[in-house]
């Protein structure tokens, strides 16, 4: 369950400050949203928002960072064996794909700050403070 929550943190605070983001760049928030999701009014993937869009539109490029690779092995792909082939992480795995999550966020958090070069300092993303790692 904990690699589900993780999961889910990180998808819905990926959301929200690509919106925000582009909201700052002077779209509307229905636009911003329309940039993320597919043909059939469902969001678009994890990984097409995070690889795609907000290099596209965000100027952020997660694929060149050093926690994308962590990203793809640790996160999701634990993800994947929880939903599709009924995994059941041990503690050690629970833990550290919780803290991949939160470097991720305080990373795409401190790249799309710098990369709002007026004024960075309307538009507050939140931050994940890091918290005792979730159970399995």
């Amino acid at each position: 369950m904990s690699i589900l929550l993780s999961y889910i943190l990180l998808e819905r605070w990926v959301k929200n400050a690509f919106v925000k983001t582009v909201v700052h760049q002077g779209e509307t928030e229905e636009d911003a949203k329309e940039l993320i999701m597919k043909n059939d009014d469902e969001f678009t993937s994890l990984k097409n928002i995070l690889v795609n869009c907000f290099k596209h539109h965000a100027g952020v490029d997660f694929r060149a960072s050093n926690l994308y690779a962590e990203w793809e092995d640790i996160v999701r792909d634990e993800r994947n064996k929880v939903v599709h082939e009924d995994y059941i992480p041990d503690k050690e795995s629970a833990q550290s794909m919780h803290e991949t999550t939160i470097q991720c966020i305080e990373w795409i958090r401190g790249e799309i700050e710098t990369s709002l070069e007026d004024e960075p300092e309307n538009v507050t993303f939140e931050r994940v403070r890091e918290m005792d790692s979730p159970d399995t």
